[in-house]
């Protein structure tokens, strides 16, 4: 193992014990080359101070010849057995010598020094007043080398033991104050890698810069932490968003083939198939079968060209609509050329293809209303003349008259014509109404035993009412020809006899739960039910089952304008109608209509009396000839003065300058050029006073009577019975005097 990947603490041990190894050996070559250097110096040093010192403690010994103190004074040399020393006189006799037997020393005297490889001797000589009374010779032996080595070793052995336990105690300091911090932060560390919990701190032990190391450590997790909570808080944030908008990840690995959808398959496939596997041909498997191949293909594209892909599939559900999925992702090449991946988000959109849907079916019937609306209209100018003629032949010819019973014919049908108008007028909402505060249980009651008579005696009927039911406003008639229909409808769905339940409630509607119903406003309804125990229908029928002229019933069974009635009533009314059925289980249709807060008003009575006669001056206006031929010849049958009047322009040219009273203005609504509204405002300031009667093929939002801007106008209807327009008249004439 390299040393830079040994722990800390090694480091230090094997550094230290190095460097003192390397001293040591320095040292110990310093040592042998400091004794081969200085050996001879300090050799000759050392004997010339014992010479001197011999010399001096001997002079005394030679001035009175006395061998034996000299004798004594060389056995001081005893315990330097390498050192022998002889004293001569100044005859070069031996005086003394130690150790003894040493011979004579012949001259001449001298001063000298003689080294040899082992041994270095000195001559010198014993001074008394400056004379010299006598000679010493000293002797060293010099040991070889290798003999002073181990002398040398042991000095280094020492200093080793010594500088080695100095290592150690080293290397253990180094050790606490230096490996074991970096350890335990080591440690540490690891442990926050392992089980990433960033609340962990390291221990801090010093200030130094090991200290200093921690602390920023410890900020460092700090910031780490609140990074990770608010990333976790974030995630967490954008995992609801997803869930909340219906989103999933997923990734697929072109070169493995493999299709995953980090984990979130149970917000992907929910109650449908889920693949067998993770390959992109286990999905395509679970898709509509229709969908699969335009997906693989918009998938393996996005692959081949690096680029993006949008992708709407199906998933089939049992007993259930397919769920409706758009993949939307993009193609990114991993570093390194190791493959292709195709990425994005699969967002449910069933919900919002299911509003798109009902947008589309409600823009589609909103303009099937209006066309019937636009034909309701013209049908209705012809139906009144129709009508309105084919009463006066009737009432010119003898009851024994063969033409009598012709123009009779004429009639019902022009009735049937009118009746049929009506429906598609109802549906347009474009019908004239008289809505009133009504209670819903108090309308069924009222049909009641009709409607059992009309279902028979095969199929039952039950009524689940809920008492204290909140008022709804809504005409009356209407509800009932609703009512109507709805029970028809439903005793046509049971031809082998079965039950039909109509119950009432009250229903509180928030934002959540009118989510599917983009049209409908939360808040209080009053709620109609009517189901049976018949056949059902299945999905594609049930799409369409408000559309006029659609009918699954055999032809000249009926006109396909029942429940196109009742879809547009209700919607008139403000409220909301839908069916639910399935084959084999019955239908069950539900009306809801909004809560009303003023009491609930008694019906009004209708007026079935002959129109009165009289005297007064009526101008008419209408743009459609035989309309206006009608009503002039009416009025006037009964005794009024009538003027007529085809455009706006022409009745108000009228109004200046006929020279007597203009009592009642009878006008239409929609006409070319100058509208009933502003033919009536017109008239009004020309006439003051002038009483106001407005008459309309249909009615929408912009010409309803309350309305119209004129104060205490009537409208009329088309088609007209002509006893109606004469009632009407007469009761505008009566309601305050005329000017």
């Amino acid at each position: 193992m390299a040393l830079r990947d040994l722990p800390v603490g090694r480091k230090l041990t094997l550094i230290i014990m190095a460097a003192t190894g390397w001293s040591l050996f320095f040292a110990a070559v310093g040592v042998v080359v400091y004794d081969i250097t200085t050996l001879r110096p300090r050799t000759r040093a050392d004997l010339a101070a014992q010479a001197a010192l011999i010399g001096m403690n001997s002079t005394a010994a030679l001035a009175f010849d006395d061998p034996a103190s000299g004798a004594e004074n060389l056995r001081t040399l005893a315990s330097r057995p390498e050192l022998a020393a002889t004293i001569y006189d100044s005859a070069g006799r031996v005086f003394a010598s130690h150790p003894e037997g040493a011979a004579p020393l012949a001259g001449p005297f001298e001063v000298r020094e003689e080294f040899t490889s082992s041994e270095l001797t000195l001559t010198r000589p014993i001074l008394s007043e400056g004379e010299p009374i006598g000679w010493l010779m000293l002797r060293a032996d010099i040991p070889p080398l290798r003999q002073r080595l181990p002398q040398y070793g042991l000095l280094v052995g020492v200093v080793m033991l010594t500088l080695g336990t100095l290592a150690w105690l080293l290397s253990r300091m180094l050790r606490r104050s230096i490996s074991d911090p970096l350890r335990r932060l080591a440690d540490t560390a690891r442990a926050i890698g392992r089980n990433r919990d960033y609340r962990v701190r390291a221990m801090k032990d010093s200030d130094d810069e090991i200290g200093e190391v921690t602390t920023a450590f410890n900020e460092m997790l700090a910031t780490i932490e609140a990074r990770e909570a608010a990333l976790r808080e974030s995630s967490l944030r954008l995992q609801d968003a997803m869930q909340a908008a219906g989103m999933a990840q997923w990734r697929w690995d072109v070169a493995r083939d493999a299709f995953s959808w980090g984990g979130e398959e149970d917000r992907v496939f929910r109650d449908a198939a889920r693949p067998r596997n993770g390959s992109l041909a286990a999905f395509l498997e679970v898709l509509e079968p229709d969908d699969r191949e335009p997906a693989e293909r918009a998938l393996r594209a996005a692959a081949r060209t690096d680029g993006s892909c949008e992708v709407d599939v199906r998933l089939p559900r049992p007993g259930a609509e397919p769920r409706s999925l758009v993949l939307r992702g993009r193609a990114e090449r991993r570093p390194e050329g190791s493959g292709l991946e195709l990425f994005g988000l699969a967002i449910d959109v069933t919900e919002r293809r299911s509003l798109e849907q009902q947008l589309l079916q409600s823009q589609k019937m909103e303009a099937i209303g209006r066309l019937a609306g636009g034909i309701a209209h013209d049908f209705n100018n012809l139906l009144t003349a129709i009508l309105g003629y084919a009463r006066f032949a009737k009432a010119g010819l003898a009851e024994e008259s063969p033409v009598r019973e012709d123009v009779h014919q004429i009639q019902l049908a022009g009735e049937r014509a009118a009746a049929l108008t009506g429906q598609l007028l109802a549906y347009a909402r474009r019908q004239m109404v008289a809505p009133r505060t009504a209670d819903l249980n108090e309308l069924v009651g009222r049909m009641q035993r009709m409607l059992r008579r009309l279902i028979g005696e095969d199929v039952a009927l039950d009524l689940a009412c809920a008492a204290e039911l909140w008022p709804t406003r809504i005409d009356s008639a209407q509800f009932e020809q609703v009512l109507l229909n709805l029970v028809v409808n439903a005793r046509d769905a049971t031809p082998s006899g079965g039950r039909i339940v109509i119950g009432t409630r009250n229903e509180t509607f928030d934002a959540s739960a009118v989510r599917n119903h983009p049209e409908m406003m939360p808040g209080d309804y009053a709620v109609l039910t009517v189901g049976d125990s018949g056949v059902g229908m299945d999905a594609p029928t049930l799409a369409r089952v408000f559309e006029p002229f659609f009918t699954t019933k055999e032809q000249g069974k009926g006109t396909g304008l029942g429940l196109a009635v009742c879809y547009g009533i209700v919607r008139q009314a403000g409220g909301h109608i839908w069916a639910a059925s399935e084959p084999g289980r019955g239908s069950t249709f539900t009306v809801l209509l909004p809560r009303s807060e003023a009491e609930v008003a008694p019906a009004d009575p209708g007026a079935s009396e002959a129109p009165g006669r009289g005297r007064e001056t009526v101008l008419v206006v209408e743009d459609e000839a035989a309309v206006r031929s009608l009503a002039a010849r009416t009025l006037a049958s009964l005794g009024y003065n009538v003027l007529e009047a085809a455009t706006g322009g022409e009745a108000l040219g009228i109004a200046r300058q006929h020279a007597g009273a203009i009592d009642v203005l009878v006008s239409d609504v929609v006409m070319p050029g100058m509208s009933g509204p502003a033919v009536a405002e017109a008239v009004a300031a020309a006439r003051p006073g002038v009483r106001i009667v407005f008459m309309s093929g249909y009615t929408d939002e912009a010409i309803e009577a309350e309305n119209l801007g004129m104060e205490g106008a009537v409208l009329l209807p088309k088609p007209f019975d002509p006893d109606v327009l004469g009632r009407t008249v007469r009761s505008v004439l009566d309601g305050a005097p005329a000017t």
